[in-house]
């Protein structure tokens, strides 16, 4: 199977929604705050 593009491969499909798990369970919380604090200055 030839890939043609990189979100057909399974690894970034579920990298994708790990990502999203991760800022919906850190959106209300001060992890993504901290974070957003730390690398944007």
């Amino acid at each position: 199977m030839k890939i043609e593009r990189f979100e057909n491969i399974k690894a970034w499909q579920e990298a994708r929604v790990l990502v999203k798990m991760i800022y919906q369970n850190a959106k209300d919380s001060k992890i993504l705050s901290g974070f957003i604090t730390d690398f944007t200055q």
